[in-house]
């Protein structure tokens, strides 16, 4: 998933006229005001993300709690992609 982030990030920057090789957090408040992304969203989905890096064999209730916040974030996810690939298609 990290490298077609990447891509899908550097696409609508340089769809902008953008420079892609700015600090993380520039590029998040740039496509912030893209109205693309929420900063704070992005985080929560990052640090569900790394949460679900790990191996939670042994406790079913905090894999549950994991899958349910996937669930409830599944809508912001497709709305990022969905915004990304509007302005991708624009372009080309």
């Amino acid at each position: 998933m990290g490298n077609k982030t990447l891509i899908y990030r550097k696409s609508v920057l340089l769809y902008q006229g953008e420079n892609v090789n700015r600090p993380f957090l520039d590029i998040l408040n740039q496509l912030e005001r893209m109205d693309i992304i929420d900063v704070d969203d992005w985080f929560e989905i990052r640090d569900l993300r790394n949460e679900i890096a790990h191996d939670y064999d042994d406790n079913d209730l905090v894999a549950m709690n994991i899958l349910n916040m996937i669930y409830r974030l599944r809508d912001d996810l497709e709305e990022i992609l969905n915004s990304i690939t509007v302005l991708i298609e624009k372009r080309y």
